[in-house]
């Protein structure tokens, strides 16, 4: 808990949870040039798992950004 993990279209890949566990997780995928300008400021596929700490907050706060009314690039960029 408390975890992002950040996966990279170009990277293969393959996680889940262990045997008899279950993950409660927000699953987005983001693509186009918003994504590819984040890259030149630090997001970064040699750091792709990221401490957060309490969920509680960030998952707030995501859903809130994920349910805006996106009307220009300005606002799917925030």
């Amino acid at each position: 808990p408390g975890d992002v993990i950040v996966v990279f279209p170009e990277l293969r890949h393959q996680y889940g949870p262990g045997a008899n566990d279950f993950w409660d997780e927000i699953f987005v995928a983001f693509e186009g040039e918003a994504f590819d300008g984040w890259r030149k400021f630090g997001l970064d596929p040699d750091c792709p798992v990221w401490s957060i700490g309490n969920p509680a907050l960030p998952a707030k706060i995501f859903k809130r950004l994920l349910k805006a009314n996106i009307r220009s690039e300005a606002d799917a960029c925030q």
